[in-house]
């Protein structure tokens, strides 16, 4: 069934279903790639708050034992 609105949409935008098919598959490859990376830089990010957080929280025991 897939196959054959793939087909009209296909033939809809002059394309013949080969063609048509590597270009859907392009697409998911590069929308798993898209997601791959958008997925390690919120890892990154993560990180990154992390040592923040807990470089705000040494700072706030330095403040606390000083006063």
């Amino acid at each position: 069934m897939a196959g054959q609105y793939a087909a009209r949409l296909g033939v809809l935008l002059g394309l013949d279903t080969a063609e048509l098919t590597v270009g859907v598959d392009k697409a998911i490859s590069e929308t798993k790639r898209l997601e791959r990376t958008i997925e390690s830089e919120m890892k990154s990010a993560e990180r990154e708050i992390l040592r923040i957080k807990h470089a705000v929280e040494d700072y706030g025991k330095e403040v606390t034992a000083v006063t």
